[in-house]
């Protein structure tokens, strides 16, 4: 009887340390993306604009691009920035597609910042997506000129 539950005992250990294994191994490095690029950057917009939540922009970023310091950096940066206006608001145009192929899209977006005096200020965006086993992800973001 010992050596019974011993050897089940070994064989759950052994078994669960496998599984474990083969997951760690086999899951998606960058997560659930979303299932397009225009779909991508617009939670990506949201999330950074809207929401200034940098645990909720991570997972729409690329593995390459996910480092938490830089994210937070950049949403307390957007928030220090709305403290100097009266109830600001953002906005942007629906992203459009420039370049696009298989794993890769490029897609640009203007971001309206509009405050309670009604002041605006315009930015144009490019957002740099890719495309995984997981789905579409921001990986870069650069001010157009």
């Amino acid at each position: 009887m010992l050596i019974t539950v011993i050897s089940l005992v070994v064989l759950v250990v052994l078994g669960g340390g496998g599984l474990t294994v083969f997951y760690v191994m086999t899951r998606n490095p960058d997560g659930v993306g979303k299932s397009s690029p225009s779909a991508a950057a617009e939670s990506f917009l949201a999330a950074v604009y809207q929401t200034q939540d940098s645990t909720k922009v991570s997972p729409l970023v690329c593995a390459a691009a996910r480092d938490s310091k830089k994210l937070k950096a950049k949403i307390e940066e957007i928030k220090q920035q709305d403290k100097q206006y009266e109830g600001p608001t953002y906005a942007w145009t629906s992203p459009k597609t420039e370049q696009s192929s298989k794993d890769r899209a490029v897609l640009s977006t203007t971001v309206t910042l509009t405050t309670a005096n009604e002041q605006t200020a315009t930015q144009k965006l490019q957002l740099i997506t890719t495309h995984s086993s997981g789905g579409w992800f921001v990986c870069d973001v650069k001010q157009q000129t």
